[in-house]
């Protein structure tokens, strides 16, 4: 389930094997419940929930951030593809340095809700993928990382032969 929502619809994934486990477990979370959100969770909106918003509509957001002290919370919106590809959007901004991509200009890019704040690729696009230890990567959810070193996931990636195993989102 997971792994769909990272590879985008109609497409299948095959994630490597993850010992020891742990099966999601769905809560509803009533309306003004106390309890903070966190990094791992899911959010899934209702339709009218958003209504000035509307990249939030019926939305399935992962929390990748939570600062507390900022009152901020940051997720990325798993499941709006988008009609562009990170090349399309690298090649948009005009920076030098941005050989690092070179394995992931392929990718679709993936409407992320409110993530981008036009600051440059390094600090606006967030990757998800199921490829675990790349250095760099943080667990966001259970066998879902974000980040990495590039190099190392446009290596993976291109050994995945066609079966996206890396998202990125803007």
């Amino acid at each position: 389930a997971v792994a769909d929502l990272v590879a985008g619809p109609g497409r299948e994934l095959e994630p490597e094997p993850v010992a020891d486990a742990v099966p999601l477990e769905l809560d509803l979370v009533p309306i003004g419940d106390a309890a903070p959100v966190l990094v791992g969770d899911f959010l899934f909106t209702h339709p009218l929930a958003c209504l000035g918003q509307p990249a939030l509509d019926q939305a399935v957001v992962l929390v990748d951030e939570v600062n507390e002290q900022r009152d901020f919370v940051h997720g990325l919106v798993v499941n709006a593809p988008g009609h562009a590809t990170l090349g399309d959007l690298i090649a948009a901004w005009r920076e030098d340095g941005l050989q690092d991509y070179a394995g992931l200009l392929h990718l679709a890019l993936w409407r992320g809700g409110d993530v981008a704040q036009a600051q440059g690729p390094r600090e606006d696009i967030r990757l998800l993928h199921l490829h675990g230890a790349v250095p760099g990567a943080r667990e966001v959810a259970p066998s879902v990382w974000e980040g990495g070193d590039l190099a190392e996931l446009g290596r993976l990636e291109d050994r995945a032969k066609g079966s996206p195993t890396v998202g990125a989102f803007i």
